[in-house]
């Protein structure tokens, strides 16, 4: 069956991008391994949506920018998802009081204030991930049990099982690639949610080493944190989700009488540089043929060379219920209007840096796709 796109990978990464461009008109097909939406690290995710504080650093300015388009967004299409109840962050274990409230210097259009020893956003709050998957899926066709293979370029598209378009994009977060993209030197980075059972009525969330949410409608709290790198096994340790239950204890006394009564656990997608990977695919076998003065430390010449139509939406690590909505919104304007994407974003900047450690030609395989030279 012929599609305008084909996405590949439904969590918020795919579902974002899926969203826009199914909202400009587009014919879009969303597949997956999981049987729903969300059903991979997105579904474990606290999908907290905090600021981030800090010097004023790339990082921080995309974050803080990509809260304020989410927080519209998500008021538009799924208010019922939406918990607004603002955030209280404290300092993290080893940062000082003194230089924690100094970072307000730095925050220039969100609205906060000093209290209780912390610093307090009202406009923050929390996402029910279920209920968002079905409101940016709305308009797409959703194909969940599908374990997606190297999609393979013919006559002007890209065949992916059995289903072809013109435009893919690649957004399956950590699970094994697809893609020939072992040079953007992607890692996963563990994190685990708790459900807890309590009799209180938290208005707002708290967010430090670990984040604990307000009571949510079900008459849970929940309690999060993206902590764990280098973990082989992707399942959830109970171990570690007890040592999250303390950390949440030491923020708030009175959940010592909750009951955990669901533990979830998802791998987030992480680049070396804490920035999402957004744009078109590189070609690094063309490009490590056509300049190989590039592992010398030479500059680009001309154009980056890309697969045609091929593009990824990855890398956004444990803020991906802020980032992955500004950022999707990026790359379907790139995609529909071909426009320019900010080159601290573009994989190709990782392609780049991962050309300059080589230092030689022959270190590194770069196979290509099939049916692109």
């Amino acid at each position: 069956m012929q599609y305008d796109v084909i996405v590949i990978g439904a969590g918020i990464a795919g579902a974002s991008v899926a969203h826009f461009l199914a909202r400009a008109g587009k014919r879009v097909c969303v597949i997956d391994r999981h049987e729903h939406p969300f059903g991979g690290a997105s579904q474990a995710a606290g999908a907290f949506l905090s600021p981030m504080m800090g010097r004023g650093s790339q990082t921080m300015a995309l974050v803080n920018r990509a809260l304020s388009f989410s927080l519209e967004l998500y008021a538009q299409i799924a208010p019922h998802a939406l918990i607004k109840g603002g955030v209280l962050r404290y300092p993290k274990p080893k940062e000082s009081l003194e230089s924690f409230l100094a970072l307000t210097a730095y925050l220039q259009t969100l609205a906060h204030r000093r209290w209780r020893g912390g610093v307090f956003f009202p406009e923050a709050g929390m996402i029910q991930p279920d209920q968002l998957a079905e409101a940016l899926l709305r308009g797409c066709d959703f194909k969940g049990g599908v374990a997606a293979h190297e999609p393979h370029y013919h006559q002007g598209s890209w065949h992916v099982a059995s289903w072809r378009a013109p435009c893919v994009v690649v957004a399956t977060g950590a699970y094994p690639s697809i893609l020939p993209d072992g040079w953007m030197g992607r890692k996963g980075v563990w994190g685990e949610r708790l459900a807890l059972k309590t009799a209180l009525q938290r208005r707002y969330n708290i967010s430090a080493a670990v984040a604990i949410s307000a009571t949510l409608p079900d008459q849970t709290v929940a309690v999060g944190a993206t902590h764990r790198r280098g973990v082989e096994q992707w399942r959830v340790d109970p171990l570690a989700a007890q040592a999250l239950l303390e950390e949440a204890i030491s923020l708030d006394r009175r959940l010592m009488q909750a009951e955990i009564v669901d533990i979830k656990g998802g791998m987030r997608p992480a680049n070396n540089d804490y920035l999402p990977a957004v744009g078109a695919f590189s070609h690094a076998a063309r490009l490590a043929k056509e300049q190989p003065l590039l592992f010398k430390g030479a500059k680009l010449q001309g154009q980056m060379p890309l697969y045609p139509g091929l593009y990824i939406h990855s890398g956004h690590g444990g803020r991906g219920f802020v980032t992955a909505p500004y950022t999707g919104w990026l790359l379907a304007e790139h995609i529909l209007k071909q426009g320019e994407l900010p080159e601290f974003l573009r994989p190709d900047r990782l392609l780049l840096r991962h050309f300059r450690r080589q230092r030689e030609p022959g270190c590194y395989d770069y196979p290509s796709l099939k049916g692109v030279e």
